[in-house]
C-alpha cells in the first residue's frame, strides 16, 4: 500500500554519565577507603558499575543520578588510577584520567 506509520518519543537519547569530583582523591593501598563520587547522569534506578584502576569497586551505592558511594578495593602499588563508572541503565561511561590515587598507609 505504501503507507507510513511513526511511532512518536520511542527512542530517547541518554545523556553520557561525567564525574566532575572524586572525594576524597587519595587512600591507602590497602583499599577501604569510604569514596563519594559527584557528577551527572549516574541513572535513576539499578547499581553502576564502578572499577578503580580496573578493580571493582567495593559496596557500590547509587544515591541519586549526581551522587555514588564505594569502597576502593586494595592495590598493589601506590600512584594515580583512573576511576571509571558506567550507570545501569544509561550507555556509556565516565573516566577521570588519575581520579583516584594510591597511597601508603602512615601510622
Amino acid at each position: 500500500d505504501g503507507g507510513r506509520a511513526t511511532l512518536r518519543a520511542a527512542y530517547a537519547y541518554a545523556l553520557a554519565p561525567t564525574i566532575t569530583a572524586v572525594s576524597p582523591a587519595p587512600g591507602i593501598v590497602q583499599g577501604g577507603t569510604a569514596v563519594t563520587l559527584t557528577g551527572t547522569s549516574f541513572g535513576t534506578t539499578g547499581v553502576p558499575t564502578v572499577t578503580v584502576g580496573g578493580r571493582a569497586a567495593l559496596c557500590v551505592a547509587r544515591l541519586s543520578d549526581t551522587t555514588i558511594t564505594f569502597v576502593a578495593p586494595s592495590s598493589a602499588i601506590t600512584g594515580p588510577r583512573d576511576v571509571e563508572v558506567t550507570p545501569a541503565t544509561r550507555g556509556g561511561s565516565a573516566t577521570p584520567p588519575g581520579g583516584f590515587t594510591y597511597v601508603t598507609a602512615t601510622t
